[in-house]
């Protein structure tokens, strides 16, 4: 079983966003068959328990005071080393990764800000602030970078949904995280008694401090529900005009609905996402705490006509799908992906998933093969010097076919890639893809360009190449090695 190790801290004065969505990854992980251990040095007693109601070890970090002590007592408690470190703390940074990587297999670290280092195999950012040329400079030639929302850690409940957008506000979502340690939601009260008639929901937080004085403010307003905590926020938002909120996680949850957003960055850290989704339309940024006053966001949210709140709705959705925990999973999954040559053991394998109709069906040569036909075709790929012939495998298991051959100039390579059909789906063909591509250059250093022939009906295929980098060039698609990605 795959171990997974998690490094996050929660605490009124931080917010809760970290672990919640660390949280969220380690869901999918875990549903995938991984065991997740938690190792954080603060964590409100609410986080607590919702780690031991999905049966996810904890593991306090009491004594250690230093990277060194941190990891000595991180290793000392586990049973076994982990197969993969995710970090998502903004205090740690490539020095602490480094002391971690020689007792781990692979090293995740999820960022936000692009200001330190990294010495992890992938850094994932899933906001729309920086570009992997802010990045590149700060990680090691072979990191890979996740960017942008189509990698947002968000939970199942977000996906899918079908939100439509009301011609009047009558109903608006207030929160501000786990905590709100700035008070913001006050501010919002404020707001919401010169707006009479529109309902106001406010959510608190679990880790809400304040919750005693939030309860004696909202007692004598009846168009006013305070919450504490709910387990499906989606459905809520569902049921919503308008939300107003921090410029966290909770943005790209809500984009993902399609709720329009009146947002305020309650920290520094959230000013260029909140910045960048504006740009982009996702939804209208009020700006900083300290400069956004109570008549202001009265007047945002009599401001929010149909027009726009649409626009933001629309945008948000094609942004934010809420598929990206299941990609940073097959990301991790795929680490795990090596390639081996393709032997005579594979003879049978390989007849078969050839002639499967999910392969045929794309295949530039669609008719099913003959027994004859395939074994004396097999025979000759195995014995020609200008055919590098791969299998990727995980867990020993194959899951897919990269074969490159040398056209007439030498120099140029044909690729064709394919998955076995139990494995079509999930996420495994770029990682195939690039690890057959930097296979190649180590087996045939002076081959210069890859060339690809991809029926046009075929999107899952042009997507693919198209993603690797491969630009069209007639009828094929082409790529030069030097500009093959991590």
């Amino acid at each position: 079983m795959t171990q997974i190790l998690f490094r996050a801290d929660a605490s009124p004065a931080i917010g809760t966003g970290h672990i919640m969505r660390c949280l969220a990854l380690a869901d999918g992980l875990s549903h995938s068959g991984a065991e997740i251990t938690f190792a954080c040095r603060e964590l409100p007693q609410s986080l607590q328990d919702m780690l031991r109601q999905r049966q996810y070890r904890l593991l306090p970090l009491l004594g250690a005071v230093d990277a060194q002590e941190e990891a000595d007592c991180i290793l000392q408690s586990l049973p076994q080393p982990p197969d993969w470190l995710i970090v998502d703390h903004y205090e740690l940074d490539a020095h602490w990764e480094l002391v971690m990587r020689p007792r781990v297999r692979h090293l995740l670290a999820i960022d936000d800000l692009c200001n330190r280092p990294h010495a992890a195999d992938i850094v994932l950012d899933h906001n729309l602030s920086f570009s992997e040329s802010d990045y590149r400079p700060l990680v090691g030639k072979g990191c890979r970078l996740l960017l942008g929302p189509r990698y947002a850690l968000l939970r199942e409940q977000f996906a899918g949904k079908t939100y439509q957008v009301s011609r009047t506000i009558r109903r608006v979502l207030v929160s501000f995280g786990g905590s709100d340690p700035g008070g913001e939601l006050f501010k919002v009260m404020d707001a919401a008694t010169g707006l009479p008639g529109i309902h106001f929901t406010f959510l608190a937080g679990q880790a809400n401090l304040a919750w005693n004085a939030l309860q004696q403010r909202a007692v004598s307003q009846p168009d006013w529900c305070l919450l504490r905590h709910v387990d499906n926020l989606a459905e809520l938002m569902l049921e919503h005009d308008l939300f107003i909120g921090a410029a966290g996680g909770m943005a790209l949850e809500r984009a993902a609905i399609g709720l329009p957003g009146l947002v305020i960055a309650v920290a520094d850290n959230q000013i260029p996402g909140a910045e960048a989704m504006a740009e982009a339309g996702l939804h209208h940024y009020l700006g900083r705490a300290d400069e956004v006053d109570a008549p202001a966001i009265r007047a945002a949210v009599l401001a929010a006509d149909y027009q726009q709140r649409t626009h933001w709705s629309a945008a948000g959705r094609k942004r934010v799908d809420g598929k990206g925990i299941a990609r940073v999973v097959n990301e991790i999954r795929a680490c795990a992906l090596i390639l081996r040559r393709v032997l005579e053991v594979d003879r049978d394998l390989l007849f078969a998933s050839r002639n499967a109709p999910e392969i045929r069906r794309w295949a530039l040569q669609t008719d099913e093969i003959s027994r004859p036909v395939h074994d004396r075709w097999f025979s000759a790929r195995l014995k020609d010097e200008d055919c590098l012939f791969l299998i990727g495998e995980l867990d020993a298991e194959p899951v897919g076919v990269v074969r490159f051959d040398r056209l007439p100039q030498q120099t140029d390579v044909c690729v064709s890639i394919y998955l076995l059909p139990q494995f079509i789906g999930q996420g495994l063909g770029a990682a195939l893809l690039r690890r057959a591509q930097h296979e190649l250059v180590c087996h045939w250093p002076d081959v210069t360009m890859i060339r690809a022939e991809i029926l046009p009906a075929n999107h899952a295929s042009l997507a693919l190449f198209q993603g690797a980098g491969y630009q069209r060039d007639g009828e094929a698609y082409v790529l030069s090695i030097g500009d093959i990605r991590t």
